[in-house]
């Protein structure tokens, strides 16, 4: 288990370092919170040890921002402030366990050792927990499937990244990418793209490839290019040849989207193409340039991830 401790005080901290080193964790250290903050978002610590009294950047500030970006980071406050207002703030902004100090080192490693068991269930959950699947509308052997783009996903706790949504077959937008079509048919996609432009490496992206004749319609014209320098990022099925470049809305739009879903009356541009189906089979789709360019195969970027950037075709 590799723990970050966050403490000023040198005594304290190589006691808990010594203390939890003998016990066979793995302890880095910081001695002020802006350090901190940094190295805990820089790396991917199981337990965050945090002392509130901290130079730089004190302990709440430091968990506010841990709630931010690492939500299911378990945090543990260890601090010699013992009143309550500052005991529910801790808890308010998120952290798992609050022990005063004078401490006991048994105390403590029994309040790492509910760390851990958090951390367990947080891996059982991600394991149990299937992520949504949208069916395309329509059947075989002609079906349609409606996404959107967005800029900032706006859905605090989670990450506030680019990301997809689908539209499932009653309307509603789902906040995920595993998409089921049918095999051996035309599958007919709408993206309402709200994300801004943000250029592709070369030209070579900006051409439509894998989908019916070549070509996409933009805002109701037929291209059979895209100038790159318009393009936000390239929609790709790498197993059925499909890579469609997606124009981005201009840096200067009104009403540009903020919090996703979106709606139509604000910001973005309209990207109709089609492509066809074979055998069944579970495919891989994604956005490539620029979110994975660069990395091997083609995934792994920090968007890479089922639910965002990236996703499943399910062939049935």
């Amino acid at each position: 288990m590799w723990i970050l401790l966050i403490e000023d005080e040198t005594r304290i901290r190589a006691f808990i370092a010594r203390g939890l080193g003998a016990e066979g964790f793995t302890v880095d250290e910081r001695d002020d919170g802006e350090l901190g903050l940094r190295r805990a978002l820089d790396e991917q610590y199981d337990l965050v040890i945090l002392d509130l009294g901290l130079p730089a950047m004190d302990g709440l500030s430091v968990l506010e921002a841990l709630r931010r970006e690492r939500p299911q980071l378990p945090v543990l406050i260890l601090s010699a402030r013992s009143d309550l207002q500052t005991r529910l703030a801790a808890f308010s902004l998120g952290a798992c366990d609050y022990l005063e100090k004078p401490f006991a080192f048994d105390d403590l490693l029994a309040r790492v050792a509910f760390g851990t068991a958090l951390i367990v269930y947080y891996i059982v959950s991600y394991l149990m927990v299937s992520p949504p699947v949208v069916a395309a509308t329509g059947s075989k052997p002609r079906v349609h499937l409606t996404l959107q783009t967005v800029a900032s996903f706006g859905n605090p706790p989670h990450r506030d990244w680019v990301s997809y949504l689908a539209r499932d077959p009653r309307g509603k937008w789902i906040h995920g990418t595993v998409l089921r079509v049918p095999a051996y048919s035309t599958v007919d996609v709408t993206i309402y793209q709200f994300d801004t432009a943000t250029g592709l490496r070369n030209p070579f992206w900006g051409q439509p490839r894998g989908t019916t004749g070549g070509t996409i319609n933009v805002n109701g014209k037929t291209l059979n290019v895209l100038d790159p320098d318009l393009a936000s990022h390239t929609f790709a099925i790498p197993d059925l040849g499909v890579s469609v470049p997606l124009k981005g809305v201009g840096d200067n739009a009104k009403n540009q989207c903020s919090v996703a879903p979106c709606t139509l009356s604000e910001a973005h541009t309209t990207v109709n193409f089609s492509f066809k189906t074979g055998k069944p089979g579970k495919l891989r789709w994604q956005c490539f340039v620029p979110c994975a360019a660069g990395f091997p195969l083609g995934f792994g970027g920090p968007m890479q991830s089922i639910g965002w950037m990236d996703g499943y075709l399910m062939v049935q």
